[in-house]
């Protein structure tokens, strides 16, 4: 490495370390908050202390009173989190210039999914989103790596982050933070996990400046531990863009001096131009020490994502919360009052009063009164004086009190959350569906900003992803695409291919796409709903199954009903089949079929009157044989007349000449049918 290198990569650090201590400095009181709220929350009855305080335990304990965690704040937080889960996110890429096409962008989104599918996206979408409703942010990334270890192809990865509080965006205003300009994601190593990434020579590096004394940042180096930090920056360029001829724009940087003919001028004659700041996003790995890493990424973003919870900004400082904040002293009062009672109804059962000395002798008894069997007592004083026998003191009246105190602090937490019993599928004052149903929709439109916060995220990175697609599957290649419906399929991008008699080609090269995003039920909760409506149709419309038997086989939640649709629709009417796989009719053909169908049509006149006229003259039974036959071979060519081949059209030819015939014959029947119906009716010898 040059001196110059190795200055820029001094200079470099410098700056990665002061960004990070401005953002760490800046962040540090919310997220103590944050980090207290998660404590909180992972409160057990075995460890206890994130919900009393470390001194009220010890002080109980000491006392030998009750501690007790009784925990509800779980089934709020998942009450949340899981209907998030249920409303998946799915985006719908489309084209938003003339270059890009429907065709291409369905491919996209294909791959987008398939993307998705083999990152385990949901799992970093979960993450990301449980944390933003405990305690007010979540994060989550995008990453490249290589499709296969002996392959130069890479794919798109979407990578959880476990730890929310190892990821840091720089100053940004925008809940899912795709506005800054910076940002840090942080990794513990231990020693040996660190020399097998990077080599014992740069661990000995750092071990040889621990011991001359060198100031590491705090949390950087331990005995145990080697922190390494990814670092995304925004690199801008000044630069100039002009305005070209054709309607489009090229930066000073990307013009040839031999194309400046080229630019559009104004009325003046000046270039229609004006300055511009071109963004590249450059990325490092470091450890405290040193520049390990460095490129630059592939498209001008941070692929850091944040999901935010509750946010409010006062006075110029921004809060994030979830809904453990305001949870926090509704949950301590209800530990408080079932602790309290708990001592109460205890003690109640063991306090009685006696006269001094009379236990004596059998104090191991009246050490475990509760569980004794038999107490006895002295009957004198310690002064020998007789004494009554010991009493016990009423119940604890103030239990009752403790127990009402601690139901509204129940109530609390639900009107904190807006999670009332209906939400919760508890039994609640509404008796019928639909006010069951309205409680619960209360309920999730109460929370509703959760989820809408995470569909604004999971928009902005699909976006990245469709950005990155053309830099990333920029070679010609197969890739794996999935449908709405979850079925697979594969698909060349880059390259041009037959499809049928016609050629395609998916360019991911140019044209520009966007992306739209909602929140819904998954396919295959939608499918089950669809199922059940179509069941319930099929059983007060019977032209449904007569029409539409597949549809609805296709749309059951059971095995095989994929093969149950196909074989049901062979059985449907050929004008209901599906004719997109019937080859296409040549017009010479379909002129012919149209010639052959009128002289059909006149044949059949021809024979209807035969028909008459025989059936008048009381024909024999052979000679309405022959006309019924000939009127089903009629019937027989008119079913043939979609045949699209030669070999086809000269069979029907055949047909038709054959009925001519046969026609020929009946007539001469019919006709010697009359001459003898004549002679008869003359007297005539026969």
């Amino acid at each position: 490495m040059s001196e110059d290198d190795k200055k820029a990569d001094k200079a470099l650090l410098e700056t990665a370390l002061e960004r990070f201590k401005n953002c760490a400095d800046a962040d540090s009181e919310q997220r103590q908050k944050s980090l207290d709220d998660l404590i909180f929350l992972a409160a057990t009855p075995d460890d206890p202390a994130g919900q009393w305080g470390d001194y009220a335990v010890q002080q109980r304990y000491r006392d030998k009173r009750p501690v007790m965690v009784v925990n509800r704040l779980d089934q709020f937080i998942q009450h949340v989190s899981n209907s998030m889960r249920q409303n998946r996110v799915s985006a719908r890429v489309f084209p938003v210039d003339d270059k890009g096409d429907v065709d291409t962008a369905e491919v996209r989104q294909g791959l987008l999914r398939h993307i998705e599918y083999i990152s385990s996206a949901n799992l970093a979408y979960n993450t990301a989103a449980f944390y933003a409703v405990a305690m007010g942010f979540g994060f989550y990334r995008l990453n490249t790596e290589y499709a296969d270890p002996r392959a130069f192809e890479q794919e798109i990865k979407i990578e959880r982050i476990e730890n929310p509080f190892n990821a840091y965006l720089g100053p940004h205003s925008k809940p899912d933070g795709s506005d800054a300009e910076y940002g840090f994601l942080f990794t513990d190593y231990t020693k040996d996990e660190y020399e097998t990434e990077y080599g014992k020579d740069s661990a000995a590096s750092l071990e040889d400046s621990r011991r001359t004394g060198t100031a590491f940042p705090d949390g950087w180096v331990s005995d145990d531990i080697v922190r390494v930090a990814e670092y995304w920056y925004t690199d801008w360029q000044e630069d100039t863009l002009y305005q070209m001829l054709d309607g489009s724009t090229k930066l000073r940087s990307e013009l040839p001096e031999e194309d400046e003919d080229l630019i559009a001028r104004d009325e003046t004659g000046a270039f229609i131009e004006r300055e511009t700041r071109i963004p590249t996003v450059r990325w490092c790995k470091f450890n405290a020490q040193e520049i390990l890493e460095k490129t630059e990424w592939v498209i001008p973003q941070i692929p850091l994502v944040k999901v935010t919870g509750h946010e409010m900004n006062v006075d110029g400082k921004r809060i994030l919360k979830g809904i453990v904040r305001n949870m926090k002293d509704a949950q301590r009062q209800y530990n408080f009052m079932i602790a309290s009672e708990t001592e109460a109804i205890d003690s109640s059962k063991g306090q009685v009063t006696m006269y001094e000395g009379q236990e004596e002798g059998h104090e191991a008894e009246w050490q475990n009164a509760n569980k004794q069997q038999v107490l006895r007592v002295k009957a004198v004083t310690v002064d020998g004086k007789p004494a009554p026998l010991p009493t016990r003191l009423p119940p604890n009246m103030s239990i009752p009190a403790m127990t009402q105190a601690r139901l509204m602090a129940a109530d609390d937490l639900k009107a904190l959350t807006s999670l009332y019993d209906a939400a919760l599928g508890n039994k609640s004052n509404e008796t019928s569906g639909r006010g069951i149903a309205l409680r619960q929709q209360q309920s999730d439109t109460a929370n509703f900003h959760f989820q809408d916060n995470l569909t604004l995220s999971i928009t902005h990175s699909t976006r990245m992803i469709v950005n990155m697609q053309q830099y990333v599957y920029d070679t010609p290649r197969v890739v794996r695409i999935i449908g709405e419906d979850d079925s697979h399929k594969i698909a060349k991008i880059n390259q041009e291919f037959e499809d049928g008699d016609k050629k395609k080609k998916f360019d991911f090269s140019v044209g520009k796409y966007d992306v739209v995003a909602t929140a819904g039920p998954s396919f295959a909760t939608k499918r089950k709903e669809a199922s059940e409506q179509l069941v319930q149709l099929a059983g007060v419309d019977e032209g449904l199954m007569a029409t539409c038997p597949d549809i609805v086989y296709k749309a059951l939640d059971v095995p095989y009903a994929q093969e149950i649709a196909e074989r049901r629709k062979k059985t449907l009417p050929p004008e209901l089949q599906d004719q997109k796989d019937q080859p296409e009719v040549p017009p010479q053909v379909q002129q012919k079929l149209a010639q052959y169908g009128q002289m059909v049509e006149a044949l059949t006149q021809q024979l209807n009157e035969a028909k008459t006229a025989i059936e008048t003259k009381s024909v024999e039974v052979e000679s309405r044989e022959r006309i019924e036959m000939a009127k089903i071979q009629a019937q027989m060519m008119e079913t043939q007349l979609k045949l699209d081949s030669q070999e086809a059209i000269a069979a029907l030819k055949a047909e038709v000449d054959a009925i001519k015939a046969g026609m020929q014959l009946d007539e001469q029947a019919a006709a010697r049918a009359q001459q003898a119906s004549e002679t008869i009716e003359s007297g005539a010898p026969a």
